[in-house]
């Protein structure tokens, strides 16, 4: 009977490479910041304009990507005031939840 030994540190290896795995993680993330810049509100254009990739790691060191509108009002557009009665128009959650 075979025996299975994974290879831990080349799994490891190949999560914190900047080869495919980069590409797949970086293309997935701009289809949801294409997605975004079509659902975003437009009143001068700055949020839309605004909506960009940015690579990153995660908490536990892999890697990842991060959709990211950084304007100063980007959280209020996205989530929204209570004490406005704005609900926010969630463009970046909607985005995610296309793909």
């Amino acid at each position: 009977m075979a025996r299975y030994s994974p290879n831990r540190a080349g799994v490891r290896r190949w999560l914190d490479s900047d080869g495919d795995l980069r590409n797949a993680i970086n293309g997935q993330a701009n289809l949801i910041a294409n997605r975004a810049r079509q659902l975003a509100p437009v009143r001068t254009g700055r949020y839309k304009a605004s909506i960009h990739v940015r690579d990153s790691r995660g908490w536990d060191g892999r890697l990842a990507a991060d959709v990211t509108a950084d304007v100063p009002y980007g959280t209020v557009v996205e989530l929204g005031r209570r004490n406005l009665h704005n609900r926010g128009h969630h463009v970046l959650r909607r985005a995610a939840e296309t793909l």
